[in-house]
């Protein structure tokens, strides 16, 4: 879990993207089975992912192979086998889709970006058993989730 809060830690300092992938591909090559461990391999993947997207290394063109997807990775089936495998898929999911949320936006899938954020802001927050939602910048849960008219894609806001 220490490597993936690592390399989470050097993609918001806004480390270099090509050295932040070089080292979630070594610095776990020791440490068997890491993929499997959901709390720290799910964040090293999807920081790995992001950082081969942002670098024009994945599918960025197609949302239906996945925006973080590339020969050795399919978010989709990653998705898949984070829901059908693991019992508290919850967590790593919406760690996994929260960081899928960048590149869909910088790289224009608006409408997909904004369908998987409903999806994450309607999850249950982790480790609660009731159906709330977390809220940015806020200490307490909402009751309900954003329905369609409280997100609206403005074109112009988006250009800038």
């Amino acid at each position: 879990m220490n490597v993936g809060q690592l390399v989470t830690l050097k993609f918001f300092a806004s480390e270099n993207l090509e050295e932040i992938e070089e080292y979630c591909s070594y610095a776990c090559q020791d440490i068997p089975h890491w993929e499997s461990d959901t709390p720290g391999g799910t964040m090293i993947i999807s920081i790995r992912q992001v950082c081969r997207a942002l670098q024009g290394k994945t599918h960025t063109k197609d949302t239906s192979l996945g925006v973080m997807s590339d020969e050795h990775h399919s978010s989709p089936k990653y998705k898949s086998w984070l829901i059908t495998t693991v019992k508290n898929n919850d967590r790593p999911l919406m760690l996994y889709e929260s960081i899928e949320m960048a590149p869909l936006f910088l790289y224009g899938h608006y409408e997909s970006a904004v369908v998987l954020a409903r999806t994450v802001i309607a999850s249950p927050a982790p480790g609660s058993r009731a159906k709330t939602r977390l809220s940015p910048g806020c200490t307490g849960t909402l009751t309900s989730g954003p329905s369609d008219s409280d997100i609206v894609i403005e074109p112009s806001l988006l250009a800038r």
